[in-house]
């Protein structure tokens, strides 16, 4: 990673950071290490941010904790894409509150690809079973990658009908990749990891949380053309 990509997953790991005061941050501060060249003072006027969050920003500028995310992430198999990469997500720089960066396992995200997500319950009928895996297993047979959120339920069961059509599926989690959530997913998460791709914006670490699951949606659906529910 550049500089620029690792002040940006420095500013990703301050605690307080998250991706509305990151935009703030992106579009005052250009490039972004201009932000380490300001006072507590200048930050808390700028970002109208409070100056005990101005002052965790600047003591990051040594980027210690970005790099041994980094070199944990390295050790993991891990790559992070940061928002200023040219291996962002175009389709996700358009959402409200783009992530900062997304953490990546599997495939390389593909560019400008079609793509479907299908959601549902995690408690789903024989039926939403049923419609679940023929909806993923044609769409994928069909070109389309699948896109769900690796919960129990509909979501592994979409994950499941991409990979039995031999197509690609994407998984976004609502925690670090290096967490398995369900448990019961982890034979799961490995064969997707070569059938597509596992991506969070949560650091290495993070647990499950519920306040992350509706944070994660807006990747979700970021990233398909459309949403099957």
């Amino acid at each position: 990673m550049d500089v620029e990509e690792l002040i940006c997953l420095q500013l990703s790991l301050t605690p307080g950071v998250g991706p509305l005061v990151f935009q703030r941050i992106v579009s005052k501060f250009c490039p972004l290490s201009r932000v380490f060249e300001q006072s507590v003072e200048s930050l808390q006027k700028e970002l109208k941010i409070s100056d005990k969050l101005s002052t965790l920003i600047l003591k990051g500028k040594d980027l210690k904790e970005a790099k041994q995310e980094y070199t944990k992430a390295q050790d993991l198999g891990i790559k992070i894409i940061s928002f200023v990469s040219k291996e962002y997500p175009q389709q996700l720089r358009h959402i409200h509150c783009p992530p900062p960066v997304l953490y990546l396992k599997g495939e390389a995200l593909p560019v400008d690809f079609p793509a479907i997500a299908i959601v549902g319950s995690r408690h789903p009928s024989p039926y939403g079973i049923s419609q679940a895996r023929y909806f993923s297993s044609q769409l994928a047979s069909l070109g389309f990658t699948i896109i769900s959120g690796f919960a129990r339920g509909i979501d592994t069961i979409a994950h499941k009908g991409a990979i039995e059509a031999k197509g690609k599926t994407i998984a976004v989690l609502g925690n670090g990749l290096d967490y398995v959530y369900p448990k019961e997913n982890k034979s799961l998460m490995m064969v997707i990891e070569t059938h597509g791709s596992i991506i969070s914006e949560f650091p290495l670490g993070c647990i499950p949380r519920p306040e992350n699951f509706p944070r994660r949606n807006r990747i979700i659906s970021g990233l398909a053309q459309g949403v099957l529910i």
